[in-house]
């Protein structure tokens, strides 16, 4: 039963205040895999990525998050007959989301370099591809 059809049953202040904190909210979990391949590299992969999870509390969120990064653990086969494993590592960051707004900050990360012109040159090709990929699909 949602407030507004309390509101209207006429029930108390303490089980308005109840049922809202029932509600979900939604959380940013950043999940963390290693890459794993048969063909020796000389320094290791990780990904990082960012999944939405909705849940009722920062514990189900975190449980949840935990079980979306076990659940995406795979072993795929490359090209090339190599085999290359996702094995899920652990939760690195859990962040609530206030509201859904246009512009919302939801990850932040901050970069050094002694090579920033090489930063900014390959922020801009990036950039650049993304663009020629969007004007692609719109034509």
């Amino acid at each position: 039963m949602n407030i507004l059809d309390q509101t209207s049953a006429g029930n108390n202040t303490v089980s308005k205040l109840r049922d809202l904190n029932e509600q979900n909210s939604w959380f940013v979990a950043k999940i963390i895999f290693n890459i794993v391949t048969t063909v020796p590299v000389s320094k290791s992969q990780f990904e990082e990525q960012l999944r939405l999870v909705e849940a009722k509390s920062t514990e189900e969120a975190f449980l949840k998050a935990r079980a979306i990064g076990i659940g995406e653990e795979e072993i795929l086969t490359h090209r090339e007959g190599q085999l290359v494993k996702w094995e899920f590592v652990d939760v690195a960051d859990l962040m609530p989301l206030q509201s859904f707004r246009n512009g919302l900050e939801i990850y932040s990360q901050i970069h050094e370099t002694e090579e920033s012109q090489h930063y900014i040159h390959s922020i801009h090709q990036k950039g650049m591809k993304l663009r020629m990929n969007v004007q692609q699909v719109n034509a």
